[in-house]
């Protein structure tokens, strides 16, 4: 079976490599990222399933970022 493929973005370095640590030994493939212009550049390279959009990040925040993103892919936007 094929792995889902998650973007996470987080600026804080701690709470970013524990997430992807844990998302990766539950079977993810992860691809992680630490501010909006570097999340951004690796949609426009890849595909993803699932995206984890820290709010407050540099650059753009997580809530107007997935906006982008859905002009990029067709995906399910799930905010608090």
């Amino acid at each position: 079976m094929k792995k889902a493929k998650i973007l996470l973005l987080e600026d804080d370095l701690n709470l970013n490599e524990t997430i992807k640590e844990y998302l990766e030994d539950e079977g993810f493939e992860v691809d992680a990222a630490y501010d909006s212009d570097e999340a951004f550049e690796k949609i426009y390279e890849n595909s993803y399933d699932i995206l984890l959009l820290g709010v407050m990040v540099p650059g753009e925040n997580g809530g107007k970022g997935a906006t982008l993103v859905l002009e990029r892919q067709r995906m399910t936007v799930m905010s608090k």
